[in-house]
């Protein structure tokens, strides 16, 4: 007998592509990305800014996440320009600027990307217009943006506390109809207000969570954030997701593996740290508990032509796929 087709989005950005790109490869699995449109930082917030058009750096990350195509034409996508004029910028951001100046709407944009690069699986985004991010912390300051959020090293500015959109747009009709159809919907691994949190803030999106019958998946993130989540645990970014969402996860993803010592050093020279957790009152929230190894041997090789702070330690996709697949 044929086994059922399940349908699995991931909520978030470069973590959520990561393991979508491991989770393609499941046969029974339909799988769909699903970003927002806070970004306005670097090589995306340039074109943004020129072009007057959506942020386009996730939506790229996620198309090269699910493309079939071979291994170095699609990271051809990937490819970001080391100087000259267009220092900084990608191949796919560039590519996708051009499209969506042609077709002056982002769903189709995105429809003909994703048949150049041969995608299995859906991309999708929160809203068709870009959003802004707000982020309040415990000391009453406020962070506009998401790249000034990113940016920020200033320890006194306290936790995040709530975060929201000062410039919203109604959702992606596509994006409401793919999560009221999911059977599972996963939120993380990925920057708590930009990847995790603010998709959730948009009414539509956020309904279609609340109302989906879809199994609820938390992959918690593996390293605090300087700026951000400095002081916070698994169990402060849960508790904010949770109550921006008002709805419970079903199971909660930990990893349980101490980084190796040079890159812990490497992240305490920028006062960052493995994510701590409070395993006993996790379990009271009545999700299914899974610790485990997630972490990825290879260290990640930022391009000197990349300005922005980018994650070295991450989520590895094929372990993060098994403990799905078992889910």
């Amino acid at each position: 007998m044929k086994q059922k087709i399940k349908s699995i989005t991931f909520i978030g950005g470069t973590g959520a592509s990561v393991i979508g790109e491991a989770a393609k490869k499941n046969k029974n699995w339909s799988v769909n990305l699903l970003v927002s449109l806070v970004d306005d930082g670097g090589s995306t917030g340039r074109l943004m800014r020129d072009l007057n058009i959506p942020p386009v750096g996730d939506i790229r990350k996620a198309l090269t996440a699910l493309s079939t195509l071979k291994k170095e034409l699609s990271l051809s996508f990937e490819h970001r320009f080391p100087k000259g004029e267009l220092k900084g910028h990608t191949m796919g951001n560039i590519f996708l600027s051009a499209l969506i100046q042609q077709t002056k709407n982002l769903n189709l944009s995105i429809q003909h990307a994703k048949n150049l690069l041969k995608v299995q699986g859906d991309v999708l985004t929160t809203t068709l217009k870009p959003t802004k991010l707000k982020t309040e912390f415990s000391s009453g300051q406020t962070i506009i943006g998401e790249d000034n959020l990113d940016e920020n090293k200033d320890k006194t500015i306290g936790s995040p506390v709530k975060y929201e959109l000062i410039k919203d747009s109604p959702a992606n009709p596509k994006a409401v109809k793919r999560l009221l159809n999911s059977d599972y919907i996963v939120i993380g691994p990925g920057d708590l207000g930009a990847n995790s949190i603010a998709p959730l803030l948009t009414k539509g999106i956020k309904n279609a969570v609340q109302k989906s019958k879809a199994k609820l998946i938390y992959i918690a993130n593996l390293m605090t954030k300087l700026g951000e989540t400095h002081a916070f645990s698994v169990n402060d970014c849960l508790n904010l997701i949770e109550q921006t969402l008002d709805r419970k996860f079903d199971f909660i993803i930990l990893n349980n593996k101490k980084p190796p010592k040079n890159l812990l050093l490497a992240y305490q020279k920028q006062e960052e740290y493995p994510m701590q957790f409070d395993i006993k009152a996790l379990k009271a929230k009545k999700a299914k508990i899974v610790e485990t190894d997630l972490l990825n041997k290879n260290i990640y090789q930022k391009p000197k032509s990349d300005p922005l702070r980018r994650s070295l330690i991450r989520h590895d996709g094929a372990k993060t796929t098994k403990i799905l697949k078992k889910i």
